[in-house]
């Protein structure tokens, strides 16, 4: 066994990126209420004013659309209005907290386009009852966005071959596309857990939250159906990330592979996978993983596979494809932390790799990470 050069290392990391993982914070801050105070006000001024307006012209013995009208001014303004008005200020709060987010703004946009409904209704409704029920036809404008942004992710998510993960986020683009539909999202608290995808019902089972992700993946000895249902989740989705890793690498490792005069090529590095919550993008699950990716001239292909972790901490590396007994082959192996975004020192065993079993190989490890 033979070491290359810190060059090989180099040259192995440019060009190879982590997969990017889906994930979002949001802090809370105050400070707007003086402004919210306003906008409720405002808002109760407006329609009292359209009532008492109302009231003025039935002076003429319309005693009982007079008193309509009074009892609405006090009664039906605060029913009406001030759910629209408390989610305004919600909403006002995010996107002060977070100018930046796209989402917020949405958010914002829908409570005023509610809220401006509402004020509108509610004083057509005296001069024409049915219109009060106007605002009930008004889209979610607010889940309109979010399901646009969850289409573009899916569509992201199937072109990098991530289809168990784009598969459980069109579930909850289906339910914002509902949630956006007037009348039909009524119903929102029927068809929500009807629509939650198996992954997030086991974690939930298991006392797992949004934003305080499990290290270690799923625990063992499950054997329920959502025990099942989360093991093929993640085996698959693992499986299907590593071949995102290789396809990525492919083109890096064939040309290191020309340049050093190598039949095959492998890269070794820590690679932390961290599983989003389909339904809020935050950490759901943490994998404490190293990747293998091999290319090989022969085939002019490229293989991945993670490694978990064993004794001591360590990597063992397995005997990856293209790799063979033959003398008057060459192989290379770069380890480092090049998709190790922690950069994390770890060791890889390299044991079934020694005595011949492999050739003529040469191992580029500059951080001295082999064992």
């Amino acid at each position: 066994m033979g070491y290359a050069g810190r060059d090989a290392a180099a040259n192995a990391s440019r060009g190879i990126g982590a997969l990017g993982q889906m994930g979002c914070s949001h802090n809370g801050k105050t400070g707007v209420a003086p402004l919210l105070r306003i906008v409720k006000a405002r808002s109760n001024d407006f329609v009292r004013g359209a009532c008492d307006l109302l009231g003025t012209g039935n002076l003429g013995g319309k005693e009982l659309l007079g008193l309509a009208s009074k009892g609405l001014s006090d009664g039906a303004t605060e029913l009406g209005i001030m759910p629209a008005v408390q989610s305004l200020s919600g909403n006002v709060k995010q996107l002060i907290s977070d100018p930046k987010n796209e989402q917020a703004k949405w958010d914002v946009g829908n409570s005023a386009a509610h809220l401006a409904g509402g004020l509108a209704a509610t004083a057509a409704s005296f001069v024409f009852p049915p219109a009060a029920l106007a605002p009930l036809l008004l889209p979610n404008f607010s889940e309109i966005h979010h399901a646009e942004d969850l289409r573009h992710e899916v569509n992201r998510l199937r072109a990098q071959g991530r289809n168990t993960e784009a598969d459980a986020m069109h579930t909850i683009y289906q339910e914002a596309a509902l949630n956006a539909t007037p009348i039909i999202n009524w119903f929102g608290s029927i068809y929500k857990s009807a629509m939650q995808p198996a992954v997030e019902t086991f974690e939930l089972s298991q006392g797992n939250t949004p934003g305080a992700p499990p290290a270690g993946g799923v625990p063992h000895g499950l054997g329920d159906n959502a025990g099942e249902a989360a093991n093929h989740y993640y085996a698959s989705a693992l499986s299907e990330r590593a071949q995102c890793f290789a396809n990525n690498a492919r083109s890096n490792l064939k040309e290191l592979s020309q340049k050093s005069g190598v039949d095959t090529v492998t890269i070794l590095s820590r690679a932390p996978q961290v599983f989003a919550w389909p339904s809020t993008g935050q950490p759901m699950r943490v994998f404490d993983k190293a990747i293998a990716i091999t290319y090989s001239k022969r085939s002019d292909s490229v293989s991945a596979q993670f490694l978990s972790s064993g004794k001591h901490g360590q990597f063992q590396v397995p005997i990856m494809d293209g790799m063979t007994t033959d003398h008057r082959m060459k192989h290379l192996i770069v380890v480092g932390d090049m998709l190790d975004p922690d950069k994390t020192k770890v060791r890889f065993d390299l044991s079934m790799y020694r005595d011949g079993k492999v050739g003529n190989l040469a191992v580029a490890d500059p951080r001295h990470c082999a064992v």
